[in-house]
């Protein structure tokens, strides 16, 4: 299957740019390049470099020392996709051409932007089509002159690669092997290879006429004929030096795809160890079957209260209340849901009642929640407990102290996702509902848990 073809490279100086658009518009000697065949702009510019200026300059945005200004990209296609039947070197199929090339445009537009994109021209001008298009980073977030938007993160490239093979997958491309140990062959180097000077053939030697001609007829005669064989031998030693430097390609080549399997063979025994290091305790964390736990109810407490377990269509178990709406899928929830418990609530009833396997996935469970409660309330306490208190204070805004009651302060905190509670040592703290995390109470609740958990006692008669 041919493969999509992606190349980046940075551009940091005016020089650079205009150089680099000199090579793309054909402005300057190419020399595997034939200029009677056409470039055709799908995105013209009269310069790369006022292009980019200008680009930089419609923004706003500011030019550091050692920024990227621009990128050139070059987006292909592998030989076997524009010439299906094969072919020579330089030909290709037009109606390929003509699907292939829109897509692309329509790629480059959608990842870097339409502003940003401020070139693109077609080469049909080498041996096979591409596209160069030169983008400006301008960030869309801020409008600034960075690449971080698009190379900020670890493998940004290589994700990009799979952005643009997916806008091509229609075409019957694919993306090349992730992690791939193939280099490509810098131009300058690629040059220096194809002109190399071969070794030059020993002159012909050839034996001159007898006494038939005079010597300057015979010296004549044997330099025609030297050179006459000499032409001859070119044209079968410019095929082989062809050969073998397609020969040299296809070894270097095989090793690099060589080098990758290895590296992929590596990648892939580390993914099975870490799996078969990571099977026991996934499956031990596993939540406790929901059929498993409702065999530790009481009898007939479930039908009691109206709840039955059922399949769904997927094969999973659900359980039902009277009603027939769905209140747990898992073990954990229906406890949850008959104790009126939260997650910690329900781990320890199952941890008295459970035995054998099921203990080990309690406890594990439990050590998960434990550590899910402990990041809650550490992200809480550092990053929202100033926010939380400002929200608690508006709550109760305007009210006296002597004015609170339990109601009146359960209401207040509760139209602002709270409710108010009492902690292990018998004050009183507010728990977020959201988040289920307890923070201590601020300025006005700081009084005795009694006056505000407990309702107004009536007095009794002999106190009347």
């Amino acid at each position: 299957m041919p493969y999509a073809i992606l190349r980046l490279r940075s551009l940091k100086s005016p020089m650079a740019v205009a150089n680099t658009g000199a090579h793309v518009q054909r402005r300057c000697r190419v020399d595997n390049a034939d200029p009677a065949r056409e470039v055709r702009a799908l995105i013209a510019m009269e310069g790369a470099w006022a292009a980019v200026r200008a680009r930089i300059a419609t923004a706003h945005a500011v030019v550091r020392r050692g920024a990227v200004l621009a990128w050139d990209l070059m987006v292909g296609a592998s030989g076997e996709y524009f010439r299906p039947l094969g072919g020579e070197a330089g030909t290709w199929d037009a109606g390929r051409l003509e699907r292939w090339w829109p897509c692309v445009i329509a790629w480059l537009t959608q990842e870097w932007g339409d502003a940003n994109v401020v070139g693109a021209y077609l080469h049909l001008d080498e041996t096979t089509p591409h596209i160069h298009a030169l983008a400006v980073p301008i960030d869309p977030r801020h409008g600034r002159l960075s690449s971080t938007f698009w190379f900020g993160q670890r493998d940004a490239f290589s994700a990009m690669q799979d952005r643009h093979a997916a806008a091509v997958a229609s075409l019957g491309l694919e993306r090349g092997i992730k992690g791939s140990r193939a280099t490509h062959t810098d131009l300058a180097r690629w040059y220096a290879q194809m002109h190399s000077p071969m070794p030059e053939p020993p002159p012909a030697q050839v034996a001159t006429p007898g006494l038939l001609f005079s010597a300057r007829a015979r010296q004549k005669w044997a330099e025609r004929e030297s050179a006459r064989i000499h032409a001859l031998q070119q044209a079968p030693l410019a095929a082989l030096q062809t050969r073998a430097r397609a020969e040299v390609e296809a070894q270097k080549r095989r090793r690099e795809m060589e080098a990758t399997a290895r590296h992929l063979a590596r990648q892939l025994e580390q993914a099975r160890q870490q799996l078969a290091m990571q099977r026991p305790l996934a499956e031990l964390a596993t939540p406790p079957a929901l059929r498993t736990v409702a065999a530790l109810f009481e009898l007939r407490e479930l039908a009691d209260r109206g709840i039955v377990l059922r399949r769904s269509e997927g094969g999973a178990d659900q359980a039902l209340d009277a009603s027939g709406t769905v209140i747990a899928h898992s073990g954990i929830e229906l406890v949850m849901h008959v104790l009126c418990s939260d997650r910690q609530g329900a781990l320890t009833w199952l941890a008295g009642r459970a035995h054998g396997q099921l203990v080990r996935t309690i406890a594990v469970s439990s050590a998960i929640a434990l550590a899910e409660q402990e990041a809650a309330q550490a992200r809480v306490q550092a990053l929202e407990l100033p926010v939380l208190h400002r929200r608690i204070a508006r709550a109760l805004d305007g009210v006296e102290v002597g004015a609170l009651s339990r109601r009146s302060c359960a209401q207040r905190l509760a139209r602002h996702g709270f409710a108010l509670v009492r902690d292990a040592a018998g004050g009183a703290r507010v728990c977020e509902v959201h988040s289920g995390v307890l923070i201590d109470a601020p300025e006005p609740l700081r009084r005795p848990a009694s006056e505000l958990l407990l309702p107004p006692r009536r007095a009794s008669c002999r106190e009347r």
